[in-house]
């Protein structure tokens, strides 16, 4: 399955919206279904949503445990984004740079990573801003 950057972006932006801590400092746990009704990742199938989550969680982006029987998910919880998560978002998530970040991709017609993605927004931004 391929990973689809522009769900891994409103995945991020998703969960900074949604995490929060309690009143004893425990971070508030995400399900699956919560990124199903929000406003930026409802567009997404629950597959994609999943499978998006799921690597971000292996890349060390967010705070997350998937649990599976027999290849099947029985359990998702999600809580926060890590350093690294609220980093990776922070280069990405303007809309006109990740928009203009998406098009150049596009050109090139082939994979990216997210480290490319992260520093192609970079640049731009520093173009934008002159530095």
């Amino acid at each position: 399955m391929k990973l689809d950057l522009k769900c891994v972006r409103d995945s991020l932006i998703a969960l900074e919206e949604m995490s929060d801590l309690d009143n004893n400092l425990v971070p508030k746990v995400l399900y699956i279904e919560d990124f199903l009704e929000n406003s930026n990742t409802s567009k997404y199938s629950k597959k994609v949503i999943v499978y998006t989550l799921e690597r971000l969680c292996d890349g060390g982006l967010i705070n997350a445990n998937f649990k599976r029987s027999r290849a099947k998910l029985y359990s998702a919880t999600i809580t926060e984004l890590t350093f690294d998560g609220h980093q990776y978002l922070e280069a990405i998530s303007n809309s006109k740079i990740f928009d203009m970040a998406m098009s150049k991709l596009d050109e090139l017609g082939s994979g990216v990573t997210l480290d490319i993605l992260k520093g192609l927004c970079t640049k731009l931004l520093k173009e934008k801003l002159g530095l």
